[in-house]
């Protein structure tokens, strides 16, 4: 490749040499010497600079326009981490001689896989490069490393099996969110993932994860794949369990490496780890489209202290979209006066009902704890309950999903003592939470509630060491519903506390 004196070019595998021309001009001589798919080949030209970094002894390179060093540095300096997360968790070390990152303009996609010498796009890398776990570029980066095993080594056969590359390194992002962050972190990165598709399936179109029915390949690089695919991924990873999950990667990788592969051949492979027939979780999650719409009611009889659960799948079969899902070992956590404890059933019918003995009337029942499966939700709960469980659910995705309830109550006709404990509950979970998504959401919430205690509650959650929760307390701020007296005042007061002892409070003030 030759290029100009200030320009260099970046590609595949290892530079041999580069050779100074009499013209002024310079010749980079690449040499990638692994079998690959011809989709990733890449070739860049540019005037960059080259920050280097290691892994093992794999070299790690980051090219970026001068002036972004320091952008560049933290949007892509933990990728040595990522590395050996991946190689450690897949059992699996890195599989090629170097690895290299290099930004470029009007790029038509955030990332793109290219094998070694992936390419991110530059609004993505240096727009959210900061230390904010609000914009943190971890996403893109794990997504497009981890391609370096699922996609590169071993490769979709054809564009409508995509899914065993784009939806396992959707997952991946979770994985590895899981392994920096935590669990909460991780739920909460597939509830978001999730989200997504949902309003894609109900806006826009339905399909399989699975499908060859195209105009153009792109067509199928939606929501759909990435999103619902990662959250598939999840859900087949709790049905076969952590050990057998992550054994039957490794035993994927070895038997398919520099080839080409399919779903099935991920079904055979899991099948054979697990001892499981997998022919329902797949032919449901893959080659049908959809997600189970569950209406439940539950009923207490305090006579012979018996809860029940109702449980109908409401979704609208089709050709594609099944009658019934099948969910196993669904965790059900029941709370009471005396404590909490867990349930599992199996839902397997289009309609079914379940019984569980108590010791007193249930304070809180949290169906699908954990979040296990992919799922839309009709079960109303009274209020009382509603904030038992943000206030004591294990499970941070409940207290969430809590806190996302009792926003509904700020917006109803509801009586004044009702309106009181659900304001108070939130206070308490936006000021004490363990979970950032969960005093995130409290803020949120906050803001239905149209009150100066509300605002009073906004105001302490901008004090949050947490920038996305600062972030939902101040738009919270914005929004809320009182009279301009009690906002003025409350603004004034949040300058007074981002300015202080400078000249410029009374200004912004």
């Amino acid at each position: 490749i030759t290029t100009d004196a200030n320009e260099v070019a970046v590609s595949n595998g290892e530079l041999l040499e580069t050779t100074n021309n009499t013209d002024g001009t310079r010749t980079f001589h690449w040499k990638m010497d692994q079998p690959h798919s011809s989709y990733l080949i890449s070739l860049v030209v540019g005037n960059y600079v080259k920050l280097t970094d290691s892994y093992r002894n794999i070299p790690v390179e980051y090219y970026t326009y001068p002036g972004t060093e320091i952008k560049a540095r933290n949007a892509f300096g933990r990728t040595p981490q990522m590395m050996q997360f991946f190689s450690q968790r897949f059992k699996y070390e890195f599989p090629f001689n170097k690895y290299a990152q290099t930004i470029v303009a009007n790029f038509i996609f955030g990332g793109m896989e290219n094998i070694t010498a992936t390419t991110q796009a530059d609004t993505e890398i240096l727009s959210g490069a900061g230390d904010d776990p609000s914009i943190s570029v971890d996403n893109l980066v794990s997504h497009e490393l981890s391609h370096s095993w699922f996609g590169n080594i071993a490769t979709a056969k054809d564009w409508g099996n995509l899914w065993v590359n784009e939806g396992f390194a959707t997952f991946f992002e979770a994985a590895y969110k899981e392994h920096a962050l935590g669990r909460d972190a991780y739920l909460d990165e597939l509830r978001a993932d999730a989200a997504s598709y949902f309003s894609e399936d109900s806006f826009q179109y339905r399909r399989p994860i699975i499908s060859n029915r195209y105009q153009n390949p792109v067509d199928l690089f939606d929501s759909t794949l990435y999103k619902k695919g990662g959250v598939v991924v999840h859900m087949l990873r709790e049905v076969v369990g952590d050990d057998v999950f992550w054994k039957a990667l490794n035993e994927y990788l070895n038997e398919f490496k520099y080839q080409n592969t399919d779903a099935r051949d991920v079904q055979r492979v899991f099948e054979r780890v697990s001892g499981k027939s997998l022919d329902w979780f797949f032919d449901q999650w893959l080659y049908k489209a959809g997600y189970p719409e569950l209406r439940i009611r539950h009923t207490y009889n305090p006579q012979i202290r018996q809860l029940t659960l109702d449980v109908e799948q409401t979704q609208t079969p089709d050709a594609t979209t099944p009658a019934v899902f099948r969910l196993p070992e669904v965790e059900i956590e029941i709370g009471t006066t005396r404590g909490r404890r867990t349930e599992k059933v199996d839902v397997t019918k289009r309609a079914e009902r379940f019984t569980f003995k108590l010791d007193s009337r249930p304070r809180m029942i949290v169906f699908d704890k954990s979040e296990r499966f992919l799922k839309k939700l009709d079960f109303p709960q009274p209020t009382e309950m509603t904030v038992f469980q943000l206030n004591n659910s294990t499970d941070a995705i409940a207290r969430l999903q809590a806190a996302e309830r009792l926003a509904e109550i700020g917006d109803a006709a509801l009586f004044a003592d009702e309106k009181s404990e659900a304001l108070e509950a939130l206070r308490q979970a936006l000021m004490h939470d363990s979970f950032y998504a969960v005093r995130a959401a409290a803020a949120s919430a906050l803001t239905k509630f149209k009150s100066d205690a509300a605002m009073n509650a906004l105001l302490e959650g901008t004090k949050d060491e947490d920038g996305r929760v600062r972030s939902a307390a101040l738009d919270g701020i914005r929004k809320i519903n009182v009279s301009e007296e009690s906002k003025s005042s409350a603004l004034k007061l949040l300058f007074s506390i981002l300015f202080a002892d400078s000249e410029e409070a009374t200004a912004q003030s």
